[in-house]
């Protein structure tokens, strides 16, 4: 009784312990293997979770010798440890558990007349298997995904598939198709979640059309808010990720998820398209809250023209571009004031190409500079002006390159 107390106590300590990277209390520690070599105690669960967690070595031998005695319950936490532990004994003791479980299911220890969900347990006892490299009982996965239904099926079954499709080829399509029905199918929005991310680990990119479907149906705000911010934004240069965004931005249901689909247009590399795209679409926002904040931001936005990895040459090809957009679309008045513009930037480039990153400074600097006097200048009667979309543009992307340039 004193020692099943000191588990209720100090259990609830044992991941802060872990956390902290503090060896675990040996008081403690010898009391979890004590209720692991007591056959009758009802704390062996919590016993095994613990010197799992805590990863107590010296509970292998005492596991090893009373595998047997453990509740059929428990058997697979067991076999979780000797694994987690290095023990030879751990696929012959996954291999006989197979067989003693079709032929004894019932959990003497904790109620004489019942016993574990056989397959479920079987699937537990198949991805130790697996890890082991032993795939001779793999049709117990499937056996559970057609039992319970790809709706209402665990997502126990995720890991056991991924490890079937990467090491089985005979099985792999099988495999394959089940985690993709799982990702638009199960009624669990976790289930779904975590069968995409684990594709997308196993097969990268060849997910991409996954994803993006997935994107597009499924019912949860919060699996797409993931799937926009972790696969979309790694995929963005295989992709229109603007057009699909903007489209987007029409049926989405989640105001928070419009909201950020609006801030990734204004502030990812799409330029004066996505901004005026935003702009325009701010009328069409039904949620006054949304609406205000997409107006703040494109009030605040400071426009990006290029990806983080992008080179000075090709940062400085797209300011030149875009100083010629802003002069057809009238955000920059005057031609020779455009040519002037470009004229600058191009000797910034060829000054960068030929290796004097100073001189190429010097001349990004004027051209800010310049931007901005005009700007300033509204009092000038002179035809050149630039408003505030076209310094937004220009000033910014140029004090982009400056803070890549090495300084005087």
């Amino acid at each position: 009784m004193k020692i099943r107390l000191i588990i209720l106590i100090l259990l609830f300590n044992v991941s802060f312990i872990n956390i902290r990277g503090q060896e675990i209390n040996p008081i403690l520690k010898q009391a979890y293997l004590e209720i692991l070599s007591d056959s009758a105690s009802y704390d062996q669960y919590y016993a095994l979770i613990a010197v799992i967690d805590s990863n107590i070595i010296e509970a292998k031998d005492i596991i090893e010798q009373k595998f047997w005695q453990f509740a059929r319950s428990q058997q697979s936490l067991a076999l979780e440890a000797l694994l987690k532990f290095k023990s030879n004994l751990t696929l012959e003791y996954a291999q006989r558990l197979m067989d003693s479980l079709d032929i004894n299911p019932i959990d003497y220890v904790l109620n004489s007349e019942s016993g574990p969900d056989v397959i479920f347990e079987k699937v537990k006892i198949c991805e130790i298997m697996f890890e082991l490299n032993d795939f001779s009982k793999l049709e117990y996965v499937f056996e559970l995904v057609n039992r319970d239904s790809i709706q209402e099926v665990s997502d126990i079954v995720i890991d056991p598939l991924i490890k079937i499709m990467q090491n089985v080829p005979s099985y792999s399509e099988q495999a394959k198709s089940k985690l993709i029905d799982l990702v638009y199918s199960s009624n669990d929005l976790f289930t779904r979640s975590n069968a995409l991310i684990a594709l997308e680990k196993s097969i990268g990119i060849e997910s991409l059309p996954i994803i993006l479907q997935s994107f597009q149906s499924d019912s949860s705000d919060v699996n797409r808010y993931y799937i926009l911010n972790e696969f979309l934004s790694k995929y963005s240069e295989n992709i229109d990720l603007s057009d699909i965004l903007r489209e987007r931005i029409y049926t989405e249901q989640a105001g928070s998820l419009r909201l950020r689909i609006a801030k990734i247009l204004l502030y990812g590399p799409g330029g004066i398209s996505n901004y005026n795209f935003v702009k325009n679409y701010i009328n069409d926002e039904s949620d006054e809250m949304i609406k205000d904040a997409i107006a703040f931001e494109v009030e605040e936005n400071l426009p990006r023209l290029f990806y983080e990895d992008s080179t000075l040459v090709v940062i400085l090809d797209s300011l030149i571009s875009v100083t010629n957009q802003v002069h057809i679309i009238n955000w920059l008045g005057d031609l020779n004031f455009s040519n002037e513009l470009k004229n600058i930037l191009t000797t910034a480039k060829i000054n960068l190409q030929t290796g004097d990153s100073l001189a190429c400074r010097v001349q990004v600097k004027a051209f800010q500079d310049l931007v901005n006097n005009v700007y300033k200048d509204s009092l000038n009667t002179d035809p050149r002006f630039v408003t505030i979309e076209g310094w937004k543009f220009l000033y910014w992307n140029a004090q982009y390159i400056l803070d890549r340039l090495s300084k005087p």
